[in-house]
């Protein structure tokens, strides 16, 4: 878990967040590339709570003001005071350098954390290249503290937990793209499993969602 001070556009933004609201959290995060992050984000309101139109009405002043790529508004709480949004935004120029120059050995994941402070992310990374990426972090100039890690075992994670991560490696690695970005078996190495059980993983999701597609029983 990195946390990250002063990376401009993403500090202005949360500063400017805060001076209007409470909270916000990350509920999930949607896509991750070396240029921008999609994340659904539930925003606690101070104040007045405007509707759905009046957002849409504004939403041009809106992503100049948050320094947005693009937002959704996917519900409005107006008891609780809390918008639930689709959110882009760039990834900062100094991160964006760290991400290109180590290429697949390095991606974004969940939990993120947007608070006063800054921006804190999770990453996963081949344990070899762990230097590597705090040595490339720390020559962009960038202020962060490495909170704690973890490294992804049968002991510290339960094996559903590490089939999530290894379906999500997959997909954010570029392994369902055409061409195939990834390989099984560098997945299954960096993911800390054999190539047999990393197709096995896979091919299950696989199976799982054309099930559920056609809307079939799925027996394990």
């Amino acid at each position: 878990m990195l946390d990250l001070k002063g990376l401009e556009p993403v500090s202005e933004m949360v500063e400017r967040f805060y001076e209007g609201n409470s909270e916000i959290k990350v509920l999930q995060l949607l896509h991750t590339s070396r240029e921008s992050m999609s994340e659904i984000v539930a925003v606690k309101k101070r104040g007045r709570i405007y509707s759905s139109d009046e957002i849409f009405g504004r939403k041009e002043e809106l992503l100049k003001k948050y320094s947005l790529l693009d937002f959704h508004l996917i519900h409005s709480d107006t008891r609780r005071g809390v918008y639930t949004a689709l959110i882009t935004h760039i990834v900062p120029h100094r991160l964006r350098s760290v991400l290109r120059g180590l290429g697949q050995s390095l991606f974004l994941t969940m939990p993120v954390e947007i608070t006063p402070e800054g921006l804190s992310v999770c990453v996963l990374v081949d344990e070899a290249y762990m230097e590597r990426v705090l040595e490339s972090i720390r020559n962009a100039k960038i202020n962060f503290q490495l909170k704690h890690s973890t490294a992804i075992t049968a002991v510290s994670v339960e094996r559903e937990e590490r089939r999530r991560l290894l379906l999500r490696y997959a997909l954010e690695s570029g392994y369902f793209e055409t061409p195939r970005k990834q390989s099984t078996a560098n997945l299954a190495r960096i993911m800390n499993v054999s190539p047999a059980a990393a197709s096995k993983a896979i091919r299950r999701a696989v199976k799982e969602m054309i099930a559920a597609y056609l809307n079939e029983d799925f027996r394990t």
